[in-house]
């Protein structure tokens, strides 16, 4: 961190205000939404579609235009601006014909400035309420939309992770998996590993001998994007959760193998481990 952060972290702790920028996840709307907090208003970045395109909403302050607000949308292709009170400041324009600033006052500056042909925009999340507290930024929800610009995929990826434990998230997944379980169990031959699930497979018990734990769990999880019925994906994803002390995660990868094989030798044991890492989730 250069001078000019310790300064700005220095700052914002001498006013009271949180630096590290936490996410929580939040139904709004009956959509999963990300919120952050200043310590008076609370911003939130919440998941839907433009135009049939995924897409994160996100409500803004158009910094340099006084009280001009609107709403944000960004998709993997475009960036789509609708203001609330002033119509003509909206726009719909491909990332082609964006540019991205990388400057900023602080570490935890917002967007910095988003060019749309010749206007200059320097976007700043606020408050549902509208809400925008002098200039404080909020850093967990700001390094999101930063990461939603640069990479749309990784921040959908991010997303999800925070927000799958969601009641009406998990509920919704698991519901759509026990159809495909259904499905797969009533199979007579099981298919097997798809090339690139075997890859990943390999990945991950390379990375267990290496003692990689974080490595091993990412190519479980790719490995289970590609082919979720997997059963010994998902246990092995279950253990290393649990190793990693992620609780709730751990829990829900056994959810997963026990539908695929809800009479395997060890199911009993493992029903039972699921409630000793329900209970450490708690606490």
């Amino acid at each position: 961190m250069n001078a000019k952060n310790v300064w700005w972290a220095l700052f914002l702790v001498l006013a009271g205000v949180p630096y590290a920028g936490a996410q929580t996840a939040a139904m709004r709307d009956g959509r999963p939404s990300l919120e952050c907090s200043n310590g008076k208003d609370i911003w939130s970045i919440a998941q839907t579609d433009f135009n049939g395109q995924p897409a994160f909403r996100v409500p803004v302050k158009e910094f340099r235009m006084g009280d001009h607000r609107g709403v944000l949308f960004i998709t993997a292709e475009r960036l789509i601006y609708q203001a609330q009170k002033h119509p003509q400041e909206s726009f719909d324009e491909g990332r082609k014909t964006i540019k991205k600033w990388q400057g900023g006052w602080g570490p935890d500056d917002c967007c910095g400035f988003y060019v749309e042909t010749t206007r200059e925009y320097q976007f700043v999340p606020t408050a549902d309420n509208g809400h925008y507290w002098g200039l404080f930024r909020v850093p967990g929800c700001a390094a999101f939309v930063d990461l939603a610009w640069h990479d749309f995929a990784a921040a959908e990826k991010q997303f999800h992770r925070l927000t799958r434990h969601l009641p009406p998230v998990s509920e919704a997944a698991l519901r759509e998996f026990q159809l495909k379980a259904a499905a797969w169990r009533a199979a007579p031959t099981k298919p097997p590993l798809s090339p690139e699930t075997d890859r990943h497979r390999i990945l991950a018990e390379n990375a267990l001998k290496e003692k990689n734990m974080d490595s091993a769990i990412e190519h479980y999880e790719s490995a289970l994007d590609i082919q979720p019925t997997w059963p010994a994906g998902w246990f092995n994803l279950a253990l290393l959760y649990a190793e990693q002390k992620a609780y709730a995660d751990a829990t829900d990868a056994m959810k997963h193998y026990l539908e695929l094989v809800p009479d395997a030798s060890d199911a009993q044991q493992a029903r039972e481990q699921m409630i000793i890492w329900d209970d450490k989730a708690k606490h």
